[in-house]
């Protein structure tokens, strides 16, 4: 039977699950000033989050919770992720900034996580990969704390489940195999499929970087490209 838009059902909304952190970086962003309620423009920090639920097959909810200040600079390797139709940057650390506001998203984040029994520390974001917890959806109150008696809208913590266990880093893929694999992938695709391919983002370059080195492949010889479309050399 063809897909038939029709044809509904019942799906609630993933406001109280349990689930792990598969993703977090900092992202730096900027909100015009149509969108501000000072009517100017603001630079926004803030903890990105990706939660996948441990039981549920639902995808996975990526929840961001901002600092509460604009003097924070990030560092170090930019990942880039794409959620839905959007590709985001993630730093992986703050390399300098002020102290969290409290009352700010990931200052209330942080606060919850110590008085479940865990103690968020350093500047890396990676502290928060394979934390497994119990979330539910808060309101975020700009005067004081997150709480369960609004309307729901940030994800956070109610109790803490533990870690998931570290897997061993994979080797680093040396410039010949990245160029190898890129080759291999994107035979039979054109450029508009290229940064979808599961095996161009498992390398975990910009797609930037990635069209730089397929422009290099072609000049090289080691790739074609005929109406569009990369073909073997």
């Amino acid at each position: 039977m063809p897909w038939d838009m029709g044809q509904l059902e019942e799906r609630a909304l993933l406001d109280d699950f349990d689930a792990e952190c598969v993703e977090a970086g900092f992202v730096e962003g900027y909100i015009p000033a149509e969108k501000t309620r000072s009517g100017k423009p603001v630079v926004s920090h803030q903890l990105l989050l990706v939660w996948r639920p441990l039981e549920d097959e639902a995808k996975d909810q990526p929840s961001w919770y901002s600092m509460g200040g604009k003097e924070f600079a990030f560092g170090g390797k930019v990942k880039t992720i794409e959620l839905g139709d959007k590709t985001f940057e993630l730093y992986p650390e703050v390399v300098e900034g002020p102290k969290l506001a409290k009352n700010s998203r990931m200052g209330l984040l942080v606060e919850r996580l110590r008085e479940l029994g865990v103690q968020p520390e350093g500047g890396s974001a990676d502290w928060f990969i394979g934390l497994k917890a119990h979330l539910r959806r808060e309101k975020y109150e700009a005067a004081g704390r997150s709480t369960l008696e609004v309307e729901r809208e940030t994800l956070m913590p109610t109790e803490i489940l533990g870690r998931a266990e570290a897997k061993a880093a994979a080797p680093a893929v040396t410039e010949e195999e990245t160029d190898e694999i890129l080759i291999a992938a994107v035979v039979g695709h054109t450029d508009a499929d290229v940064p979808r391919l599961e095996r161009v983002k498992a390398l975990g370059l910009s797609p930037a970087k990635v069209f730089k080195k397929l422009d290099a492949l072609v000049k090289e010889g080691r790739l074609v490209k005929k109406n569009g479309t990369y073909e073997e050399a």
